[in-house]
């Protein structure tokens, strides 16, 4: 069934994948994701959710995203791009943002933008754990192991 009411559907989603939920107001959230790989390790991720009225030619969609990095000439973005064919639902794109000195960067993250009309709670909560789960990975490939998100 379609959702109906995100902020409903948002704190199932987390119950269901055991993630603390920040509620920023409307309808803006952070879920902070356990990843647990066949390793035994366990990684965490951020993922932030929110409505975009109109951003897909005129009709709503869920933007959802997770950031990597900023970029930097250091970084191997084919090798990121390669990587990212194995997703379905999300996508490696930048965004402008700030560092943790407040000064502007461009940074590498990964999103999903599902329409609104189309999005079914199984299929967001899908989504969310694929683009945190796409993040952790490309973020380890970039920072060589460290998980500062």
């Amino acid at each position: 069934m379609i959702i109906t009411d995100l902020s409903a559907s948002i704190h199932r989603i987390a119950e269901e994948l055991n993630a603390p939920i920040k509620d920023f107001g409307n309808n803006v959230f952070g879920l902070y994701l356990t990843l647990q790989y066949q390793d035994n390790i366990t990684r965490r991720q951020y993922v932030f959710v929110r409505p975009e009225s109109g951003a897909a030619q005129g009709r709503d969609t869920y933007y959802i995203n997770s950031r990597i990095a900023p970029l930097t000439p250091q970084i191997d973005l084919y090798k990121l791009v390669r990587q990212m064919s194995l997703y379905t639902y999300s996508n490696l794109t930048f965004n402008q943002d700030r560092d943790a000195n407040g000064q502007p960067v461009e940074m590498i993250i990964i999103q999903s933008s599902p329409l609104v009309d189309h999005c079914t709670e199984e299929m967001l909560k899908y989504i969310i754990w694929e683009v945190g789960n796409a993040a952790d990975y490309m973020e380890n490939l970039v920072q060589k192991g460290r998980d500062d998100n």
